[in-house]
């Protein structure tokens, strides 16, 4: 059944008093954002000083899409802010374009969101995601006139927000997450973010606790659609496998680490505990970000150990080398060829873990650390078949070392592991038939198409 959206201001169901205040803390919220405008180009340049590289797609992200990219009217806007949101338009995008029709615009914020972009949807229209001041809102909206806005997780920009609502124009939430840092908070800004929430179409809650803080920030229309992170996991091809064993060169007779999805903060626990317990395995690095190769490489040299970068290299590593895998796209034929992998993001770099299903799900023995509260239905699951390692950074070194000593153990953390994941599958075929059944009304004979 479609549903005609509401085309009225945010607060409109406030009371007078209530809603000035909302009204004022929008306005300097505004004011702040515009302060900030003119030191962009500024921290543009210290970035690509310090990173190689500025702040991508500033301009468009200012000023809206640029005139030679090719964005139709009318369609749904699907946003995924970085790497990992992009990652799931592999479902949302074709379950959307099945329930509702297309076409779809799909928008990200960093550079490693656009890059997937461009590699996994050439063909499908793409943009950056636009600054939440009035100018770039109002430049992004105008251009493309969306029929509905697809917001993957959860990303909260007020004045995007108040704008669609004002707009008429429906949004959504899928794969919902509020961790309970951004639930405290939210709610410390209740007076801005209630207004904003009221109106959305359909958040979809990937469980029963997230759905429930959606509601008590102020959603009015929440499901539990489940966590998409099962049905994102494809396994990696036998072709694809083995074309990267023989790209870096890897021995099928040596075990292989991998340590993937790590920040600076990380890399050098997992390198020390690498060196003191198991320096006989061969080692690839993956980063989470793949422009800090060259740092990695340092931090691999200063242990005495001989780097290869993938970005840089022309010839395949020596057998001795520590790879370095700094591309996008290569993480699912890792998985397959290690026999043991660290999941980063969970060891004090304060980012609440990485999918950790897609390791389990290829059948290497999983180790995370303690910092994985923003999966937590991924980890009950691992935890309930016995199939992840949680340590801590200063313990990871002693359990790598008892892992590495005993393959009857790997063996069953990897086979525990696969069957986790199959049976954690069929969240998508939830998301979709409540999608189907709040799709957004078509927008006929709307003036602001035209």
């Amino acid at each position: 059944m479609a549903h005609a959206p509401l085309r009225q201001p945010p607060a409109s169901g406030l009371r007078p008093a209530a809603r000035l205040r909302w009204q004022g803390l929008l306005c300097l919220l505004d004011a702040l954002a515009l302060l900030a405008l003119p030191l962009l180009p500024l921290l543009s340049a210290l970035r690509r000083a310090r990173r190689g590289s500025g702040i991508p797609g500033l301009q468009e992200k200012v000023l809206g899409p640029c005139a030679s990219r090719d964005l139709p009217r009318g369609g749904v806007v699907v946003h995924g802010v970085s790497l990992g949101e992009v990652g799931l338009m592999n479902l949302v995008v074709p379950a959307l374009e099945q329930s509702w029709g297309g076409p779809c615009v799909l928008t990200t914020s960093t550079a490693t969101g656009m890059q997937a972009l461009n590699q996994r949807w050439r063909q499908q229209p793409q943009a950056w995601w636009p600054l939440d001041v009035p100018m770039a809102v109002d430049g992004f909206l105008d251009r493309l006139r969306p029929r509905a806005v697809v917001l993957l997780e959860l990303e909260l920009w007020p004045r995007f927000l108040a704008a669609c609502h004002r707009r008429g124009i429906p949004v959504y939430v899928v794969n919902g997450r509020v961790s309970a840092r951004s639930y405290a908070g939210y709610r410390r800004l209740g007076g801005v973010i209630r207004p904003l929430l009221r109106p959305l179409a359909l958040a979809l809650g990937q469980n029963a606790e997230w759905s429930a803080r959606l509601r008590a920030l102020g959603c009015q229309r929440v499901c539990i659609g489940g966590s998409l992170k099962a049905d994102l996991v494809r396994l990696a091809s036998e072709t694809a496998v083995d074309e990267l064993r023989s790209r870096l060169n890897l021995d099928p007779q040596r075990p292989l680490l991998v340590i993937a999805s790590t920040s600076d903060d990380e890399e050098q626990v997992c390198l020390a505990a690498w060196r003191q317990a198991c320096p006989d395995w061969q080692l690839v690095i993956c980063p989470r970000h793949p422009e800090r190769g060259a740092r990695v490489s340092e931090m691999v040299a200063a242990l005495g150990a001989s780097p290869w970068r993938w970005s840089l290299a022309a010839s395949p590593p020596s057998a001795q080398a520590v790879r370095i895998v700094d591309t996008i796209g290569q993480l699912s034929a890792l998985y397959a060829l290690a026999d043991m992998a660290i999941v980063g993001g969970s060891l004090g770099s304060n980012r609440h873990g990485q999918n950790m299903l897609e390791a389990a799900a290829h059948g290497c023995a999983t180790v995370v650390g303690m910092d994985t509260s923003n999966f937590p239905d991924a980890m009950a699951l691992l935890r309930t078949a016995e199939a992840v390692v949680e340590t801590t950074a200063e313990d990871l070194a002693a359990t790598l070392a008892r892992l590495a000593a005993d393959p009857a153990w790997r063996q069953r953390l990897a086979a525990h592991g696969r069957c986790a994941w199959l049976g954690a599958r069929g969240a998508l075929a939830r998301s979709q038939r409540l999608l189907a059944a709040h799709a957004p009304a078509p927008r006929i004979n709307d003036k602001s198409l035209e």
